[in-house]
Formats: structure tokens, C-alpha cells, sequence
């Protein structure tokens, strides 16, 4: 039951269609969608602003790694702390999900 609050978003989709804005298209020639050549590459990437998105990537790096280190490293922590064995670590999610 849980779950069911993501079918709100169901609920805000008529207001969405109505009230966001798409800006019209502009005209391009042809060549827009030609691929691009390695020279123009490279400038694109050195006129990037590295030292702007550096702590950017650095904290969405750290985000990441925690992110996906509690899932894999709860159920040693489990163990260690309350001698839990395998099964009982992977129902402890289930019983949770049920009581929520």
C-alpha cells in the first residue's frame, strides 16, 4: 500500500499538460544533425568549466557510493550486530515493506 502515493502523480498530470510550456522549434539547416567533427569536440570540452563542476561530480560521486554501500553492507552489519542469519536478514525488508 505503500506504493499507491506515486499514482498522485496521476492526479497532477492534467494540470501539467495544461500549464507547462513547450517552446516552438526553431528553424536549423541541414548540418545541425551531421555529426560532430573532432576539432569542434575538442573545443566544446576545453571551453567547459571544469573547476565549477568538479565539486558537482565529487559530491554526486560520494552520493552514489553511499547510496549503494548501505544495501550491500547492511546485512554484515546486521549479522555482526544482532547475529541475524541469512534468512532473517532477507525478510527483516519484507516484514518492514508489510508493517509500513
Amino acid at each position: 500500500m505503500p506504493l499507491l502515493i506515486y499514482l498522485t502523480s496521476l492526479l497532477l498530470l492534467p494540470t501539467m499538460l495544461l500549464s507547462l510550456y513547450e517552446p516552438e522549434g526553431t528553424a536549423t539547416d541541414s548540418t545541425s544533425d551531421a555529426p560532430m567533427d573532432l576539432d569542434s569536440l575538442r573545443s566544446t570540452i576545453e571551453e567547459l568549466p571544469w573547476r565549477s563542476l568538479a565539486p558537482v561530480y565529487a559530491i554526486a560521486l560520494f552520493v552514489m557510493i553511499v547510496f549503494y554501500m548501505i544495501p550491500v553492507q547492511i546485512p554484515f552489519y546486521l549479522e555482526n550486530l544482532t547475529g541475524a542469519t541469512a534468512t532473517l536478514i532477507g525478510i527483516a525488508p519484507w516484514h518492514a515493506d508489510r508493517n509500513y
